[in-house]
């Protein structure tokens, strides 16, 4: 069915275009609770479409053409939306997970797994309702299973593990990757002295496996990239689900390594592999592509020789915060390199991982 078929034709006026635009209006006061009625109407007239050029003669009679995508797009990436972008950040410890809130800097109890083990946990919208769910990653005797709660702890569903993917071994990691179709399960499995990771699809089907060799990797829908360290220098080989490397991306100098993930954080062409690392007690984030070319890099602390630090980052990964979880004020930074305030985090011990979450 057409246009025409909803709506009879074309459709004009204030009764077709009010409700649009109250739509928008709405949307853009849930990503920004602050603004208020004047801020709001002029960031959406600001970000819609100039349309004088299919209005050949009316161009002093007509306004702008409401543009909802660019609304938001620009929306998410105002300092007003980033800075507000971190409210709780969920982390394990043990069979616990617990929620810290970054505006009362308090800890509380959220999901705890009895019987069983807790192996990892991560976050995802994975219904696609605009909420984001908990997928728990968890063993029981021989068997692995995930478990999906939403945010407040209540259970939904949970997957069995096929037999079949036991044979790469002991899982111990979790990570989701996702495009605008589809969700994949990426699990890390340990067998003796063999790594793997193994691709499943949003139904818990396995779909490729790939043995590895690395300290550290981070993994798309396509590809995975490994990460080994020595003697300050990070390789990081870009490989497809057959093992065969594309790129291989080598960082010299860079100090003592820290952590280090791979997005799309610039919205350049390809994803951008991003570094935690200290060098003579200065912690560097360190932005480079998958050919080892630093694009960027930005001064995180300066004397600060502790080592648990993680990268955080928002849902829309515009938004990178490095924080070292015995506390201090940390920056938080748009697109990565853009400093745009400080944000403190109280002590947190024992972590196995940490996840953000507005």
């Amino acid at each position: 069915a057409d246009f025409n078929d909803y709506f009879g034709g074309q459709v004009k006026g204030t009764s077709f275009a009010t409700p649009q635009v109250a739509g928008t209006a709405a949307l853009l006061k849930s990503l920004i609770p602050d603004w208020k009625a004047s801020e709001i109407n002029n960031f959406i007239i600001n970000n819609s479409d100039d349309i004088s050029v299919a209005n050949v003669g009316f161009e002093k009679d007509v306004g702008r053409g409401l543009n909802v995508g660019n609304v938001i797009k620009e929306a998410i990436g105002t300092v007003a939306y980033l800075r507000d972008s971190i409210s709780n950040l969920y982390y394990q410890q043990g069979n616990q997970i617990y929620v810290y809130n970054t505006q009362s800097e308090k800890s509380s109890s959220f999901n705890h797994v009895s019987n069983e083990q807790l192996i990892d946990f991560s976050l995802s919208d994975i219904n696609n309702d605009g909420r984001q769910e908990m997928i728990l990653l968890i063993n029981r005797g021989q068997f692995y299973y995930l478990q999906i709660d939403d945010l407040s702890g209540n259970f939904i569903k949970e997957y069995s593990l096929p037999r079949e993917a036991k044979i790469s071994g002991d899982y111990n990691r979790l990570e989701l990757v996702s495009d605008q179709n589809n969700i994949f399960y990426i699990l890390e499995a340990v067998n003796g002295e063999k790594k793997y990771l193994d691709k499943f699809s949003a139904d818990v089907k396995l779909l490729e496996s790939l043995e590895f060799n690395g300290q550290k990797w981070s993994a798309g829908i396509n590809y995975a990239y490994v990460a080994n360290y020595q003697n300050e220098i990070l390789t990081v080989d870009k490989k497809d689900w057959s093992g065969q490397i594309i790129t291989s991306a080598i960082f010299a100098d860079i100090g003592q390594w820290l952590d280090f993930t791979v997005r799309d954080l610039l919205d350049w062409d390809g994803e951008e592999i991003i570094i935690l690392a200290n060098n003579q007690n200065i912690t560097r984030l360190i932005i480079g592509n998958s050919f080892g070319s630093t694009v960027r890099y930005k001064e995180i602390s300066t004397n600060f020789t502790a080592r648990d630090w993680h990268l955080l980052f928002n849902s829309f990964n515009n938004l990178v915060w490095p924080v070292n979880l015995e506390g201090g004020k940390f920056p938080l930074l748009k697109n990565g390199y853009e400093w745009i305030g400080d944000k403190e985090i109280k002590m947190i011990t024992g972590v196995k991982k940490i996840v953000m979450v507005k």
